[in-house]
C-alpha cells in the first residue's frame, strides 16, 4: 500500500507539473503575442503618426516659405481667382508687360490649393481651421475646435484615429502661430504676432498602414503559435523523459525506501546499540538495545545530549579524539572503550563507527556497540587466573616444560634456571635432548617416545655429569583428539638419592659391621696363633732363606693385622674417647707418610684459623690416610694433590640452626671415576684396582667414610673420568 501510494503520488504531481508548466508556456505565449501585437500597433500609429508630422513638417515649410515672401503672385485662372479677403491689400492683382494678369496668392491659400492637389494624388487630406475662420469652409468640427481650444492653453499638438466616410484615418494638427507676414491679411482680424490664430491639421489614411499592421500581426500570430506548439512539444517529450526518468527514480527510491526499511528494523531488532551524533557530537538517535546498555529507559533522555554523557574520564580524552579524527576524514573501523551508565555503573563494549557523508559533506557520525561487559569479567577472571596458574607454576621447585612430539621445548617454568643453570629464554624453542642430556638425537629409552606410543605417564631416572640424580616424568596432554603436547617434569632427587644411599649404606655397614667384628675377632685369634708360631720357628731356624721365607709371612701377618683393625673399626658402633686436637697436625702426620710416593707433588692450603676439635686423631688420622693413599694410587704416573682446609658456616633449615664446619678437599689429577662407579666407591671390598696384598683390597674409603661419620661429619666425592677427583670431607666444629 506504501509503495502504491508513493507512486500514484510521485505520478498525479508529475501530470500536475506537467499541466501546470503547459498554463504557464501558453500564458507567456499570449503575452508575449498580445504584448508583440500591441507594440506592432504602436509601431503602426507611431508610423503614421510620423508620415502625419512629415507632411505637416512639409506643409509647414511651404507656408513658412510663403509668408516669408509675402505670398505668391500667379495666373488667374478657373480654379485659382482673385482672393477677395486680400482686397484691402495694394497690388494685390498686377498685369504684366506681356499682359498676363497675376493675383497675389498669401500662403493660407497656396497651402489650401496644394492640400487638395496632395489629397487628389496621395488620399492625404489637408485643413486649416481657426475660430475666426475668413473663409466659412474653414469653420472647425468638433474634434478641431477641441483641439484649438487646447492650444490656446499651451498644448503643442493634438492627434486621433478616426473614421472619415467610413475609412480610418489619422488627424494629426497643430496650432499656427501668428507671424509677421500674417498680419497682411488677418490685422484686421485683431490678431497679434505670437497669438494662436488657428490650426493646420493633416488626415493620413491609415488603410495602408492597417493592412501592413495586419500581414505583420498575423505573421507574428503565426510565428508565436508555431513556437507555443514547438515548447508544448518540448514539455511534452521532457514530461515523457521525466515520466520515465521519475519511473526509474521511483523505483530506486523504492528500493532506498525498502532498504532503510530493512535497516531500519534490523536496528531496532538488534541486540547490538547503535546510535548517531552530529557534527557537534550531540546524540540524534539511539536504539533500544543502546538504551538497555547505558540502563536509560527512554530516547529523550539522551537525544540533545553530548556523546560525552557516557564516556568514563579514563576513555573520554580517547573519545574525543576518535570522534575529532572520523570528522576530519581519518579512519578508524573498529576499537573498544569503556562506558557510563546512568546509574553510575561502568560497562565495555566494543565498537565500529563510520562518517556520515551528505553531498560529499560529512554531517555525522553513526555507529553500532556490542556489549563486551562479560567478556571483560572472563578476561579479567582468566588474566588472574592465568597470573594465579603463572605465579604456581614458576614457584614450582621442580622444572616444569611443554614439549611436543618433535621434543621442542614449548614453555618453560623458572625453575629450569635452578636445575639446568639456563634461563627460560635459553630453553623455549630448542630440543630436550640438547638440553637435558647434551646430545643432537633422543637417547634410547627416552622417556617422551615411550608416552607418545603408550599414550600415557612415563618416567626415568638418570644421573648427570656432576652427580646429581634426576627424575625425569612426560605425561600426555589430552587436547581433543590430539596428544601432540606433553608435560615435561625435570625434579632434582640428589637429596633422595643420597638419604636412600645413606639408608642402603648404614645398612649395609650394620650387616658388615656385624660380619667384619666377628671375622675379625675370629681371624684375630687365629692370626695370633700363626704370629706365635712363626716367632718360634724364627728362634729355630738360622739359615738365610729360611729366615727371608719367615719374614715374608711375618710382614703378611702385620698386613693381616692391620686388616684385621679396619674391620674392628668397621664394626665398632661408637668412638673410642675423644681428645681435642688440631686437624692440621693430623693432615700433616698424613701427608708425611705419603710423601715417599714418586712424581707426587702434594700440597695444603690452609684459608682460615681452624680450631681445635674434639676428635679420635688416630681414627681420623686412618681416615685422612686411606683417603691420600686413594689419591696416589690414582695417579700412577705422577701428577699433583691439592689439599684445602677452611671454615664455613651452613644456614640451618627451618627450625634448625647454623652450623659451623672445618672442609678438607682432597683434589687429585688423577685418572678419575666413571658416573657407572661413583655411587659405589664407598662399599666395602669395591675397588677399580688390582686385588692383591700389596694395593689393598677395597676397604679405605668405606673405613674413612665409617670414620667420619662417627665423627658427625660426611663424605663427598666428584669426579669425572679423565679429569680428576675430589673427595670432601666436612666436621663440625664442637665448643
Amino acid at each position: 500500500m506504501i509503495k502504491k501510494s508513493i507512486k500514484i503520488t510521485i505520478r498525479t504531481k508529475l501530470v500536475d507539473y506537467a499541466l501546470a508548466l503547459a498554463i504557464v508556456w501558453t500564458i507567456v505565449i499570449i503575452l508575449f503575442t498580445a504584448w508583440n501585437v500591441y507594440q506592432k500597433r504602436q509601431s503602426t500609429r507611431a508610423l503614421a503618426t510620423q508620415e502625419a508630422r512629415a507632411i505637416f513638417n512639409k506643409d509647414q515649410a511651404i507656408r513658412l516659405w510663403a509668408t516669408t515672401h509675402g505670398g505668391v503672385y500667379v495666373p488667374i485662372n478657373e480654379r485659382t481667382q482673385a482672393n477677395p479677403h486680400l482686397k484691402q491689400v495694394p497690388e494685390r492683382d498686377i498685369i504684366t508687360y506681356s499682359g498676363r494678369k497675376l493675383t497675389l496668392m498669401n500662403p493660407a491659400y497656396m497651402l489650401r490649393q496644394m492640400m487638395d492637389e496632395y489629397s487628389e494624388l496621395y488620399g492625404v487630406k489637408g485643413r486649416i481651421t481657426s475660430l475666426k475662420p475668413l473663409r466659412v469652409q474653414n469653420t472647425p468640427d468638433d474634434w478641431e475646435r477641441s483641439a484649438l481650444k487646447a492650444f490656446e492653453n499651451g498644448v503643442k499638438e493634438e492627434f486621433a484615429f478616426v473614421d472619415i466616410n467610413g475609412k480610418p484615418y489619422l488627424r494629426l494638427i497643430q496650432p499656427m502661430i501668428t507671424k509677421k507676414g500674417c498680419l497682411k491679411c488677418h490685422g484686421s482680424q485683431g490678431y497679434k504676432v505670437g497669438d494662436v490664430r488657428g490650426g493646420v491639421g493633416v488626415s493620413v489614411p491609415m488603410s495602408s498602414f492597417l493592412l501592413q499592421e495586419e500581414s505583420e500581426i498575423r505573421r507574428l500570430i503565426i510565428s508565436y503559435i508555431l513556437i507555443w506548439l514547438f515548447g508544448v512539444g518540448i514539455i511534452y517529450s521532457g514530461f515523457r523523459r521525466l515520466r520515465r526518468s521519475i519511473a526509474e527514480r521511483d523505483q530506486a527510491v523504492l528500493a532506498q525506501y525498502e532498504k532503510e526499511e530493512r535497516f531500519r528494523c534490523i536496528v531496532e531488532e538488534t541486540e547490538a546499540g547503535y546510535f548517531f551524533i552530529d557534527k557537534e557530537g550531540i546524540f540524534q538517535k539511539v536504539n533500544k538495545a543502546w538504551l538497555e546498555m547505558h540502563h536509560y529507559s527512554l530516547s529523550e533522555e539522551v537525544i540533545g545530549q553530548h556523546f560525552s554523557l557516557t564516556q568514563t574520564d579514563s576513555d573520554l580524552e580517547s573519545a574525543n579524539k576518535i570522534v575529532k579524527g572520523l570528522l576530519d576524514g581519518k579512519s578508524l573501523p573498529v576499537g573498544e572503550l569503556s562506558r557510563r551508565c546512568k546509574d553510575g555503573s561502568i560497562g565495555y563494549h566494543s565498537f565500529t563507527v563510520n562518517p556520515v557523508v551528505q553531498n560529499k559533506k560529512i554531517t555525522g557520525l553513526e555507529g553500532f556497540i556490542i556489549d563486551t561487559s562479560n567478556r571483560k569479567q572472563a578476561e579479567k577472571e582468566l588474566e588472574n587466573a592465568k597470573k594465579q596458574w603463572e605465579t604456581t607454576f614458576d614457584a614450582m621447585s621442580d622444572w616444569v616444560c611443554i614439549i611436543n612430539k618433535d621434543h621442542e621445548i614449548i614453555r618453560s617454568n623458572k625453575a629450569c634456571e635452578s636445575i639446568i643453570n639456563l634461563s627460560v629464554d635459553q630453553v623455549v624453542g630448542r630440543l630436550c635432548h640438547e638440553i637435558v642430556h647434551g646430545m643432537d638425537l633422543s637417547i634410547l629409552d627416552c622417556p617422551l617416545q615411550k608416552a607418545i606410543n603408550s599414550n600415557r605417564l612415563e618416567s626415568m631416572e638418570l644421573k648427570t655429569g656432576d652427580n646429581r640424580w634426576l627424575q625425569i616424568t612426560v605425561d600426555p596432554i589430552e587436547i581433543g583428539t590430539n596428544n601432540d603436547w606433553f608435560v615435561h617434569i625435570v625434579r632434582d632427587i640428589t637429596e633422595a638419592k643420597e638419604r636412600e644411599n645413606e639408608i642402603i649404606i648404614v645398612q649395609k655397614a650394620k650387616a658388615f659391621s656385624i660380619l667384619s667384628g666377628g671375622i675379625a675377632h675370629d681371624y684375630n685369634n687365629l692370626l695370633t696363633t700363626i704370629w706365635g708360631n712363626i716367632s718360634l720357628l724364627k728362634e729355630e731356624m738360622t739359615r738365610p732363606q729360611q729366615q727371608e721365607l719367615l719374614n715374608d709371612a711375618d710382614n703378611a701377618c702385620i698386613q693381616a693385622r692391620d686388616l684385621t683393625r679396619q674391620f674392628i673399626t668397621l664394626s665398632r658402633v661408637a668412638l673410642p674417647k675423644k681428645t681435642s686436637y688440631n686437624i692440621e697436625d693430623i693432615l700433616r702426620s698424613a701427608i708425611e707418610k705419603a710423601d715417599e710416593a714418586k712424581d707426587i707433588e702434594i700440597s695444603m692450603d690452609i684459608k682460615d684459623k681452624i680450631p681445635a676439635i674434639e676428635i679420635d686423631p688416630e681414627g681420623l688420622s686412618l681416615a685422612f690416610e686411606n683417603i691420600i693413599c686413594n689419591a696416589v694410587e690414582a695417579m700412577p704416573d705422577g701428577g699433583r694433590l691439592e689439599i684445602l682446609v677452611k671454615t664455613e658456616i651452613v644456614t640451618g633449615k627451618k627450625d634448625e640452626k647454623d652450623e659451623s664446619l672445618i672442609t678438607i678437599s682432597f683434589k687429585d689429577s688423577g685418572v678419575g671415576i666413571s658416573i657407572h662407579d661413583i655411587d659405589s666407591v664407598f662399599d666395602p671390598y669395591f675397588t677399580t684396582k688390582e686385588l692383591s696384598t700389596q694395593k689393598g683390597g677395597g676397604l679405605g674409603l668405606a673405613v674413612s667414610q665409617s670414620i667420619v661419620k662417627k665423627h658427625g661429619g660426611k663424605v663427598r666425592i666428584n669426579s669425572k673420568l679423565g679429569q680428576g677427583t675430589t673427595i670432601t670431607v666436612t666436621l663440625p666444629i664442637t665448643n
